[in-house]
């Protein structure tokens, strides 16, 4: 597996990870629909396309683990934002767990940096 799937893969999650923040931001349900983590774009580039083979056992463990929790974590602000009321206590459980988002997000993304330089 090349380095150029794996940038395509980290490029694909941040642009998942700005729909989560803008939905955060803006107190609105965000247009990209929480989906399994195998079916976004990132999934498919991990699973699909191999890319998860192309590293080692534990790295792929650990980088599928915090992609699966980012999933979790994404539907428990999606459906925050699908409740008629919006309180302050609300909209600070979804900067919360947009917050837990973006620290497992950047582990990943060390992963993914590890990984590539261990493909090297």
């Amino acid at each position: 597996m090349c380095s150029i799937q794996l940038e395509a893969a980290k490029s694909a999650h941040l642009e998942w990870l700005r729909h989560a923040q803008a939905m955060v931001e803006v107190h609105t349900i965000s247009d990209v629909v929480p989906v399994a983590d195998t079916a976004c774009k990132f999934g498919k580039l991990l699973h699909e396309e191999g890319l998860l083979n192309a590293i080692d056992e534990e790295a792929m463990e650990e980088i599928d683990l915090a992609h699966h929790m980012l999933h979790d974590m994404y539907m428990q602000i999606f459906n925050l934002y699908q409740t008629t009321t919006l309180t302050e206590e609300t909209k600070q459980r979804a900067v919360d767990y947009l917050e837990s988002l973006e620290e497992i997000s950047e582990s990943m993304m060390e992963l993914l940096d590890e990984a590539k330089e261990a493909m090297v």
